[in-house]
């Protein structure tokens, strides 16, 4: 082999190489993203909220909170007699989208 021949072949063995290292850390990368997402959307989906009375509202309060983190205008007195009970007794719910979905009933 020529001198230019064995500096072509060495150029094209770095270039492979970078290519798949390249694309290793690239499939690192997501799957490092994904485990990440997943472990942000299992934290977030294990919240616990309660839903409950504030000064005759419905109120959310955060797991373990005596003061509401949300008061809505919407007097429990308003409501069926069932979801007036179970208001008063507080109902627990583990997420923000069920909780979002609870609270739109009670409110809408």
């Amino acid at each position: 082999m020529k001198a230019t021949d064995k500096q072509k072949r060495f150029i094209k063995i770095i270039s492979i190489s970078v290519f798949v290292l390249f694309c290793f850390g690239f499939a690192a990368f997501n799957i490092f993203n994904f485990v990440y997402e997943d472990r942000q959307i299992q934290a977030y989906e294990n919240e616990k909220y309660t839903i409950g009375v504030y000064e005759g509202k419905i109120a959310v309060f955060a797991q373990g909170d005596s003061v509401p983190i949300e008061v809505y205008d919407v007097y429990v007195t308003t409501l069926p007699e069932s979801d007036q009970k179970a208001l008063r007794k507080g109902i627990e719910v583990y997420g923000k989208v069920k909780l979002k979905y609870l609270i739109e009933d009670y409110t809408s």
